[in-house]
């Protein structure tokens, strides 16, 4: 008897072994299958997960990209507006045209009827057999419409001189400008008639069109205020004498610009227009550059009105958007008036638009990882020039030593600092004209340090106990050095450096360096000052050459 095969589970179910074998065979393809969906939905999971940290990584440069295009659709939009404008205004003036041609043309008709209807001078009869003298009378004779004819020859063109052309020509552009201004205005239009009859009897009347142009200025809004700026810097551009008559009288044009100035740059505003703040800082400069000497106090209200507004765009970080190198073009333009420069030197902190220039005459800190873009170099250039203005207005020592509070850096001690860093940046440069970028940075330090050497120089010649001679006495001598050591401060161990920089290297550019430093030798050499006795020669420092002293100050 054979022995029984393996005991099967099914077939205690009655059911047949290729059955039970079959059935096992579909439940392994169907497990088989849910392994392989399932793997397929974890990497389906995985790649999602990708695509979500791809996703959130990107979303910063996205709204980057979204904040540049909605800045782009936004000057676009304000670019076809005024196109729009000067489409509404090409097509008064090709009307304006077209009648003034009609005008002419009937004016030419009428000529000519009146010419013809002249009566013709008789002709003089020929006498064929022979050919007489003509006797003098009707040699001389002339007809009687010859004189008028000549005389209307001889006068005047009924369309005025040349000069008055160009006069009308300039009016009719500012009556453009005008026009548009009317249309951006929500002023009635009563108060443009008396606006437009001043301006068509330019260049009179400019005293009246100043007060009226103002009455309308100070209740400009939105895109009317930069339309009146541009008014304003074009008016002045076409009849700058108009600058010292409207300054001589007293009329409110500059006052009201400085409102709309104040108003452009209020710290409150979320988002400033830097157009409309551009436009108003080019027509101040624009009259600042016509005044001269006391008439540009008439732009006071720059420093009393807008003079925290200013010192507050200078206050901000020098980008390629900023509007630093035109306010402190329009201050260096300003500080030429001693009571412009007074009312600046004694504002307050906050407010002291000097302050605020000095301000960007500090290094960046490397600590704070703060990079000398060629920003900072223009302004650093722009504000030595404001000082150099201000110093030629008012004295030298006074304008050196400002500084914000007791503690921090004079402007004189700025200079030193900032005149000692750049040219150690300049001996380093190379090659620069392998970049652009670093050509253009070392010309503006070469020219920050020109202009802190000039003004080092003139400060040295100003304050040197030697400038009259060596005839001084020890002491005087001694306390005149104690002196400078207190006004340099911690700067004073800096004036060695930059004057053995400067002779010591042969450069084309730093030739004209060596006549500056010539004079801070005065600074840092102190010649021995010999006993006075009768008889006795001057003596020297050993080797014939000046001796050093250095002072210390606790």
């Amino acid at each position: 008897m054979q022995g029984a095969g393996p005991l099967q589970p099914h077939a205690f179910a009655g059911g047949a072994p290729w059955q039970v074998n079959e059935e096992l065979a579909n439940k392994v393809a169907e497990l088989t299958v849910l392994r392989n969906r399932m793997q397929q939905m974890e990497r389906e999971n995985t790649r999602l997960e990708n695509e979500l940290v791809q996703a959130k990584g990107t979303q910063a440069g996205a709204s980057q990209k979204s904040t540049a295009k909605q800045a782009d659709l936004e000057r676009a939009t304000e670019q076809v507006q005024y196109l729009r404008q000067d489409l509404l205004s090409s097509e008064d003036e090709r009307k304006r045209l077209k009648l003034t041609l009609q005008q002419q043309e009937q004016e030419l008709d009428a000529l000519r009827r009146k010419q013809d209807a002249r009566p013709t001078p008789p002709a003089p009869k020929v006498v064929p057999e022979a050919a007489p003298r003509m006797p003098s009378q009707l040699r001389d004779a002339r007809p009687a419409n010859m004189s008028t004819m000549s005389s209307e020859r001889e006068g005047s063109s009924p369309y005025g001189t040349p000069e008055e052309k160009v006069e009308q020509g300039k009016s009719q552009i500012l009556l453009q400008e005008f026009a548009r201004w009317e249309t951006l205005s929500e002023e009635p239009r009563e108060a443009w008639y008396q606006l437009r009859a001043a301006v068509a009897s330019f260049p009179g009347q400019a005293v009246v069109a100043a007060a009226a142009a103002a009455r309308v200025a100070r209740a400009a809004q939105g895109a009317g205020r930069r339309q009146a700026a541009r008014v304003v810097r074009m008016w002045l551009g076409l009849f700058p004498s108009h600058a010292r008559e409207i300054a001589n009288g007293g009329e409110g044009i500059f006052d009201a610009l400085g409102q709309l100035l104040h108003t452009a740059i209020q710290p409150e505003k979320p988002k400033r227009d830097h157009g409309e703040i551009l436009a108003l800082l080019l027509a101040f400069w624009e009259a600042a550059s016509k005044l001269k000497g006391s008439e540009l106090m008439a732009l006071r209200s720059l420093l009393s009105t807008a003079g925290g507004d200013l010192y507050t765009l200078l206050s901000e970080e020098p980008t390629s958007e900023s509007l630093h190198l035109e306010c402190l073009r329009l201050l260096e333009a300003l500080m030429a008036c001693p009571e412009l420069f007074g009312m600046a030197h004694q504002a307050e902190s906050k407010e002291n638009v000097l302050l605020a220039a000095a301000d960007l005459l500090v290094i960046p800190s490397v600590e704070g990882d703060e990079r000398d873009t060629l920003e900072r170099q223009r302004c650093r250039v722009a504000s030595l020039k404001l000082f150099s203005r201000c110093c030629a207005t008012a004295s030298l020592d006074f304008v050196l030593q400002l500084r914000a509070e007791e503690g921090m850096d004079t402007v004189l001690q700025s200079l030193v600092l900032l005149c000692h860093h750049d040219l150690l940046c300049l001996l380093m440069y190379g090659n620069p004209w392998r970049s652009a970028a670093l050509t253009e940075s070392r010309q503006q330090r070469l020219q920050a340090v020109e202009r802190s050497l000039f003004l080092l120089a003139s400060f040295a010649w100003q304050i040197s106990p030697f400038r009259d001679g060596l005839d001084v006495s020890k002491d005087d001598n001694e306390r005149s050095f104690a002196r400078l050591a207190l006004q340099f401060g911690r700067t004073q161990v800096l004036l060695p450096s930059i004057v053995d920089m400067v002779c010591q290297n042969e450069c084309e550019d730093f030739e004209p360096f060596r006549s500056s430093v010539s004079a801070l030798r005065l600074l840092i050499e102190e010649p021995e000052i010999p006993a006075k006795a009768e008889g006795s020669a001057p003596s020297q420092a050993p080797g014939g050459m000046l001796a050093k002293k250095t002072v210390v100050v606790t």
